[in-house]
């Protein structure tokens, strides 16, 4: 069960994604359990509001394909050349997107 969440946590993303990056976002993770996703998106210079309504819409998207999990969006900024945060791929923890730097 834990591997098929993964799958369609991943599969989702990615669809939620399209059309959805801007060149200030650096990186998106998703982190999710049986009953949550938690989308962490990392900017590059200042979040704007329409940084964050977008940010939102990413988020319907991929709850549109959830129906019993809620999804939580969180922003950051850490601009280049500051290095991104470590994370390592597992049951439960995913890279979505990585801008090339």
């Amino acid at each position: 069960m834990k591997n098929q969440m993964r799958i369609d946590v991943i599969l989702a993303g990615q669809k939620a994604l399209i059309g959805s990056i801007i060149p200030n976002i650096r990186a998106v993770f998703a982190e999710w359990t049986e009953l949550s996703i938690t989308l962490s998106i990392i900017y590059d210079g200042a979040i704007t509001k329409s940084d964050e309504e977008e940010a939102e819409v990413i988020a319907r998207k991929l709850q549109q394909q959830f129906s019993d999990v809620s999804v939580t969006t969180h922003y950051r900024r850490i601009d280049f050349p500051e290095a991104l945060p470590v994370i390592q791929p597992s049951d439960q923890c995913t890279v979505l997107y990585l801008r090339k730097e």
